[in-house]
C-alpha cells in the first residue's frame, strides 16, 4: 500500500463558519489546479452554487499544484477567501497523482464520509454532491459487495459519456448542465451500474476505500492513467466501482495537462504510462473489451439519452421532417415550435428506417418497424407532434401526410421543388 501523504495546512477554512449540526454525510470536493485562469473561476461558482443546494455537508478546497503562471496563486487565494473554500498551494510541482494524494490525505484525516476528486475544467450541477452520495448507498445496499469508486456521467468520460454532437455549445453553462442532472435525477432508479474503473475528471471515493487500497502511485509522475491503476488496485482488493447515473458534469477535457505539456497536439494520453497499466494488468484491456461487448453502458446511455431528448420535445415542442436534408427551423406558422424545438427526421421513401432526433446535442435513434412513424414517435414522446414538415415525395411522406391529417397536425410543404432528383 502507497503511504498516506503529510497532511496540508489549508487557509480559508472553518474560519468563520459554524458546523453543521450532526451532518449524517460530510464530503470532501478537492479540486485540483495548475494554472486555468481562464476557466476555474467558472468552476469554482459551480462548486459554490452545489455547496449551498446540498443536503449533505460539502467541503469544497483547491489544491494548487504550484500554478506558474505569475500572480495567479495570489489571485486565486483571494478569490477563495472571497467564495469561503478552502485553499493550499503547493510549495513545488508535485504533478497530478501527488496533488491527488494531497486530498486524499486531507479527506482521510478529516474523517470525511467521501473524498471527490475533481478536475477544474469542468462545470458541476447543483445535485452532485447528493447524488454521487445517493448512489454511493444505493449501491452498499444492493449486495454487490462494497464500492471503491463513484463516477458521474459527463460528456468527456471516455466510454463512460453521454455522447453529446457540440458539449461547448449545448452543455457548457450552469444552466444547461443543472437541467441535464435535473432532468438526469427525476427518472425512474434502477439497478447500480457497474464500472470496470472510475474516470479521475470527477472520482468520488469512500474513505473506507482509501484505507483499503492507498493513495495514487507516484511511479505515474505528472499525470495520466494513475486513477486506473488505482481502480484496478482497488478491483483485485474486492471493491466495485459504480456510475451515478443522475447528475451530469461538464467536462472541458485535458485542459489542465494540455497547459502542463502533458500532451502534444492530437494525443490523448501518456503512452508511457499506458504501458505501466499494461505491465501491471496484462488482462486490464481484454476485461475492458469484454465489459464493452456485454453491453457495457449501453442501455444506461440510450436511457439517459432517450430521457433527455424527450423532456426537450414536451417543454419545447418537436416535429417530424420526412426530407433528404437538414430540416430548415423556421418560427412556424403553429406559433408553438423555436429555434430549440426537437425535429424527428427520416428518409422520405424509408431507406433508413431509423428516426432519428436531436436535442441540445443529444441524439436518438427510433425503430419505427412495428408502427407507424407518427405513431411511433408520439408513442416516444407522449403526445403528437406539433406539425409534420415535408420536404420531398416518397412512400413515407405519404404515409406521413395521411397519419398527421388523421390526428389533426398540421402538414407543411417547405419546398415548391425536390431535393433530390
Amino acid at each position: 500500500m502507497i503511504a498516506a501523504s503529510v497532511q496540508p495546512e489549508v487557509s480559508n477554512v472553518g474560519e468563520a463558519k459554524e458546523e453543521p449540526e450532526a451532518p449524517e454525510v460530510r464530503v470532501l470536493v478537492g479540486l485540483l489546479v495548475y494554472d486555468g485562469e481562464t476557466f476555474v473561476p467558472s468552476t469554482l461558482e459551480s462548486l459554490v452554487a452545489m455547496r449551498a443546494a446540498s443536503r449533505v455537508s460539502v467541503e469544497v478546497v483547491v489544491f494548487d499544484d504550484a500554478s506558474p503562471l505569475p500572480g495567479w496563486s495570489k489571485r486565486l487565494e483571494a478569490l477563495c477567501g472571497r467564495l469561503d473554500i478552502g485553499y493550499y498551494c503547493s510549495p513545488r510541482n508535485l504533478g497530478i497523482p501527488r496533488n491527488m494524494n494531497l486530498v486524499l490525505g486531507y479527506g482521510e484525516a478529516g474523517g470525511f464520509a467521501l473524498t471527490v476528486l475533481l478536475n477544474s475544467d469542468v462545470i458541476v450541477p447543483a445535485n452532485l454532491a447528493d447524488e454521487l452520495v445517493s448512489t454511493w448507498q444505493c449501491a452498499e445496499q444492493d449486495g454487490g459487495g462494497a464500492v471503491g469508486s463513484i463516477t458521474a456521467w459527463s460528456n468527456n468520460a471516455s466510454v463512460f459519456s453521454l455522447p453529446n454532437a457540440d458539449a461547448d455549445q449545448f452543455v457548457s453553462d450552469q444552466r444547461s448542465v443543472d437541467r441535464v442532472a435535473s432532468l438526469l435525477a427525476s427518472g425512474e432508479r434502477h439497478n447500480v451500474v457497474d464500472l470496470p474503473v472510475g474516470m479521475g475528471f470527477c472520482l468520488a471515493i469512500p474513505a473506507e476505500a482509501i484505507g483499503t487500497v492507498g493513495l495514487m502511485d507516484p511511479v505515474f509522475g505528472r499525470g495520466y492513467c494513475e486513477e486506473v491503476d488505482w481502480c484496478n488496485r482497488a478491483t483485485e482488493r474486492g471493491l466495485r466501482h459504480v456510475l451515478a447515473i443522475t447528475t451530469f458534469v461538464y467536462h472541458m477535457g485535458s485542459a489542465t495537462t494540455r497547459l502542463a505539456g502533458l500532451l502534444a497536439p492530437g494525443e490523448q494520453t501518456v503512452q508511457v504510462n499506458e504501458a505501466i497499466i499494461d505491465e501491471r494488468y496484462p488482462l486490464y484491456r481484454s476485461r475492458i473489451a469484454r465489459w464493452e461487448r456485454d453491453g457495457g453502458v449501453k442501455a444506461a446511455v440510450s436511457e439517459a439519452t432517450s430521457m433527455l431528448v424527450r423532456a426537450g420535445a414536451r417543454e419545447r415542442g418537436y416535429a417530424i421532417h420526412a426530407g433528404w436534408l437538414p430540416s430548415q427551423r423556421t418560427t412556424g406558422s403553429t406559433g408553438h415550435l423555436d429555434d430549440r424545438s426537437v425535429q424527428f427526421h427520416v428518409t422520405p421513401d424509408g431507406r433508413a428506417p431509423l428516426v432519428h432526433a436531436m436535442h441540445d446535442g443529444f441524439r436518438v435513434e427510433l425503430d419505427t418497424s412495428d408502427l407507424g412513424i407518427l405513431e411511433a414517435v408520439a408513442a416516444f414522446v407522449g403526445d403528437n407532434p406539433n406539425e409534420v414538415r415535408i420536404s420531398d415525395y416518397g412512400s413515407v411522406s405519404s404515409q406521413l401526410d395521411v397519419a398527421a391529417r388523421s390526428r389533426g397536425v398540421r402538414v407543411e410543404r417547405l419546398p415548391r421543388y425536390r431535393e433530390r432528383v
